[in-house]
């Protein structure tokens, strides 16, 4: 999660102060284009998944998302720091959702509830949440507990995406599969989607949508 060299610019363009710091550095001061060129970068290092569904986005269907919201920043530069951005679903033009951001909010846990976040920056973050073929997710810890409800992670439509990929990739139909005894697809294809199913697509740098829920699907067949 390295920020792209046109933050760096910018805050060191800046006027400084009598100690020498830079001032008008928060988001609201970033240039537009320096904030197309954030979230471009923030697009290839995250494969255009979203940060918090693993839905496709790209440009046009993608917002720079604050973890950590503007209006907890205060007066520090957190809502300039290239780890608190990432881009998430939806778009900033008046599209709604019912999950992720904007089910999030401006959201942010008390300091004693400090221990329940859990950042997508995080190494093993997919490992904390439970994909099943139903399209639900259940928690591995109470971290990822909380964080289910306050991303809306199981409401329905996100529910129903997450189901059509899983039936999409492994072929798999909750009745007729489970109650013939065969598998959907062949135990060599699973054991390649296993283990190769979140690698980046060599020409265009994207995951697969889904990847990591697909990829638990696949180990539970």
């Amino acid at each position: 999660h390295n920020p792209p060299h046109e933050i760096h610019v910018w805050v060191q363009t800046q006027p400084k102060d009598s100690d020498g710091k830079p001032i008008n550095v928060r988001y609201g001061d970033m240039p537009s284009e320096v904030k197309k060129a954030v979230k471009e970068h923030l697009l290839q290092e995250q494969g255009y998944l979203c940060c918090y569904t693993g839905m496709r986005i790209n440009e046009e269907k993608s917002h720079i998302e604050h973890f950590k919201p503007q209006c907890k920043c205060g007066n520090s530069q957190e809502d300039i720091d290239y780890r608190n951005m990432f881009a998430a679903y939806p778009s900033g033009d008046g599209e709604r959702a019912l999950f992720g951001a904007h089910k999030k909010g401006n959201w942010w846990p008390e300091t004693y509830e400090s221990h329940l976040l859990i950042s997508p920056l995080e190494p093993t973050c997919e490992k904390r949440f439970k994909f099943k073929l139903s399209g639900r997710v259940e928690p591995a810890d109470p971290a990822a507990a909380q964080m289910i409800d306050i991303l809306g992670l199981n409401e329905k439509e996100l529910q129903r995406l997450r189901r059509s990929a899983i039936r999409t990739y492994l072929r798999f139909d909750a009745g007729s599969n489970k109650k013939s005894g065969k598998p959907p697809i062949t135990i060599s294809r699973l054991q390649q989607i296993s283990e190769q199913f979140c690698h980046r697509n060599q020409h265009t740098g994207a995951f697969n949508e889904f990847c990591y829920v697909i990829q638990q699907a696949a180990l539970e067949l």
